[in-house]
């Protein structure tokens, strides 16, 4: 299939393999027992080096623009939308508060 797209930071990576096992004809399948995380349920302070970057706004819209090119995808998706509460989340439980609203929309 070739390399992991790096210009895809912080999150999203599973769709964009998704997308790309897609459009080569094959099939993924998920175990409904597994349980996926991308926040250990031990998250500490020291863990912050670690997310900042993953969670930040400067990592997460480049990407989520980036992948919408790359696979023609609306950026007012449900699959967008569902990101942005998900990235609202993870950065407030990773202590990256950003004020209500300050999110922006994907261009």
């Amino acid at each position: 299939m070739g390399l992991f797209d790096e210009r895809i930071l912080g999150a999203a990576e599973h769709i964009d393999l998704a997308l790309h096992l897609r459009a080569l004809g094959g099939r993924g399948f998920a175990d409904p027992e597994a349980v996926v995380s991308y926040l250990p349920s031990a998250y500490t302070v020291a863990d912050l080096d670690t997310y900042t970057p993953r969670w930040s706004e400067a990592w997460h819209f480049p990407t989520m623009r980036h992948i919408a090119g790359k696979w023609n995808l609306s950026p007012s998706s449900p699959l967008f939308h569902d990101y942005r509460s998900s990235f609202a989340e993870l950065r407030e439980r990773c202590l990256l508060r950003t004020e209500v609203g300050s999110v922006p929309e994907p261009r």
